[in-house]
């Protein structure tokens, strides 16, 4: 079926004709540092990633790229016919040639590089210690007892399965944890769809999971301890609250499933839960991040993607950055929208800050409802690229931005919200969308030295 919508021009790209010079890894020779082997962060002026050749580097990243995109039902056809019996070096050629006539130099999250050969692209790497993202319907089991011992060896794995082989890895910019994790009571709540995710029915959050464990986990324990605090010690304050009976905070924490899976009853509950989502967040990125340091004492820690589309609190983002050498965050927003955020988390942290994960689509019949804000045509898409692209490179502390993504998923394989991209299944690229692409990352190093 053919698809028609405006804006939509067939063809092959050309690559930047002023992307000036760049290094191997995509960085810019005309602003050095010492070099150190790895990725790395130093602030000179402004924030700026540092190659492992010790040149500036700001990422301009595509999610989403992998091989499984080019054998979905609509396209297998036309891309085993374009690739003949040669798919994989086909892929490795398709890849390549829309990175450079991009001028994008990373591949950001949920990219594989499966497929593609050691020292492609620099890259994002995933590390999941907990699978507690805002596109999955994690259970009760997924929000681990991170108080415990079986969680320091629960991380030791994922450390040895997947940061160790990559330890010495050039090419690796650093590691990416959870993808926007069900943290608060509204990351958790049920949603119809919106600008960021499809419908969820409610979920669990860890103060809600850990407070209806026994009194032999360690996380229980720490619940009743933290509430203890809070209360000053006066269970009588913490009865009216939960309209409970708890002769003492010793009879909480022999209580088991004492409050089922609920949304909180008044505000007095929702500030618990906060306040003990703290010390669990805490001692979650603590673990973590130290299994990441046993195998890896170079790369960064890039850290969990914290969603700025909900209500991640300050305090959350405040351990993030204690914990993580940058602000990680996905936003899908409008400049406008994405700004007061951006300064201020910036104020909040002192850190630079990476939006790993955010776009503009234009919806059609076969894309209904794609991630990110809807824009009319090709060419509002273009010119809210531009203004994201130019006012957020130009901040002395914003050091990243992915697009998500590659492709265009289709409802008949993404029915509720679909990942748009770049160009549809077919390869054919949205010129004014690419274009925009093109110029911000010709001159995203100008941009960033102020440079007019």
């Amino acid at each position: 079926m053919a698809i028609t919508r405006r804006g939509f021009v067939g063809g092959l790209l050309l690559a930047p004709e002023a992307l000036g010079r760049r290094d191997r890894f995509g960085g810019c020779p005309d602003i050095r540092f010492e070099r150190s082997g790895f990725f790395r962060l130093e602030k000179k002026d402004r924030w700026w990633l540092v190659t492992p050749d010790g040149n500036a580097f700001l990422s301009f990243g595509l999610n989403h790229v992998m091989p499984g995109l080019l054998k979905r039902p609509e396209c297998i056809d036309h891309w085993t016919k374009a690739f003949g019996d040669q798919f994989v070096e086909g892929y490795r050629k398709k890849v390549r040639a829309d990175l450079d006539a991009l001028g994008m130099n990373t591949l950001g999250v949920h990219s594989t590089l499966r497929d593609l050969p050691p020292g492609f692209v620099p890259y994002i790497h995933t590390a999941r210690f907990v699978d507690i993202c805002h596109y999955m319907t994690p259970s009760e089991k997924q929000f681990h007892d991170v108080f415990s011992a079986e969680f320091e060896t629960h991380c030791d794995r994922v450390a040895q399965a997947e940061v160790l082989p990559r330890k010495d890895d050039r090419f690796l910019i650093g590691y990416f944890m959870t993808d926007g994790p069900i943290f608060t009571d509204l990351d958790a709540a049920a949603r119809s769809n919106s600008v960021y995710g499809a419908v969820r029915k409610g979920l669990p959050t860890w103060p809600r999971v850990l407070r209806n464990l026994g009194p032999e986990a360690p996380g229980k324990r720490a619940y009743t301890t933290a509430m203890r605090e809070r209360y000053r010690g006066a269970v009588a304050g913490f009865n009216r609250v939960y309209s409970a009976r708890f002769e003492s905070f010793e009879a909480l924490d022999q209580a088991v499933n004492w409050r089922p899976q609920a949304d909180p009853a008044n505000a007095a509950e929702t500030a618990d839960n906060l306040f003990f989502l703290d010390r669990v967040v805490d001692r979650y990125y603590s673990v973590a991040v130290a299994a990441i340091r046993k195998y890896d004492r170079d790369h960064l820690i890039v850290g969990d993607k914290l969603n700025a589309n909900t209500d991640t609190p300050d305090s959350i983002v405040k351990l993030a950055a204690r914990h993580m050498d940058l602000v990680f965050y996905q936003m899908y927003g409008y400049w406008e929208e994405q700004k007061p955020i951006i300064e201020r988390w910036s104020r909040l942290t002192g850190k630079p800050l990476f939006n790993g994960d955010s776009s503009y689509s234009v919806p059609y019949e076969q894309m209904p409802n794609p991630y990110g804000p809807h824009c009319r045509d090709q060419r509002e898409r273009a010119q809210r690229t531009l203004e994201f692209g130019r006012n957020a490179f130009a901040r002395p502390d914003f050091v990243g931005w992915s697009w998500c993504g590659w492709m265009d998923g289709l409802k008949t394989n993404q029915p509720e919200k679909q990942h748009s991209g770049l160009q549809d299944p077919w390869g054919r690229y949205y010129t004014p969308a690419t274009d925009a692409l093109k110029r911000i990352s010709a001159s995203m190093y100008d941009i960033a030295r102020g440079v007019k």
